[in-house]
């Protein structure tokens, strides 16, 4: 199913009403890439993250202690690999074809 939505100050909101069967459930988003802003690196994060409250840090320590030695900073890639990452992942999970994911 595709449905339009807007992004608005960190939340995503749905051009009408609609239920979900589950609460938990992946999505893909195509975001344009005029709406990027494309030279954010990683001291970005760490300024925004300053702002984090108490409670947000100590559930990302409560995380990153479930994960153990699978939690580790991704290393920063382009928004290509990335995409060239989803695609192989769609393709191998659920037997998308590559033609297919390429079209907008």
């Amino acid at each position: 199913m595709q449905i339009e939505a807007f992004y608005d100050h960190g939340q995503l909101k749905f051009n009408r009403p609609i239920q979900f069967a589950k609460e938990y459930f992946p999505v893909i988003i195509q975001i344009p890439d005029s709406e990027i802003i494309a030279n954010v690196g990683p001291e970005a994060f760490e300024e925004s993250s300053a702002a984090v409250t108490p409670a947000a840090t100590h559930l990302l320590q409560e995380i990153r202690r479930i994960l153990g030695p699978l939690s580790k900073r991704r290393p920063a890639v382009g928004v290509g690999e990335d995409k060239a990452t989803l695609v192989e992942v769609l393709e191998e999970k659920y037997g998308i074809p590559k033609a297919e994911l390429g079209k907008d």
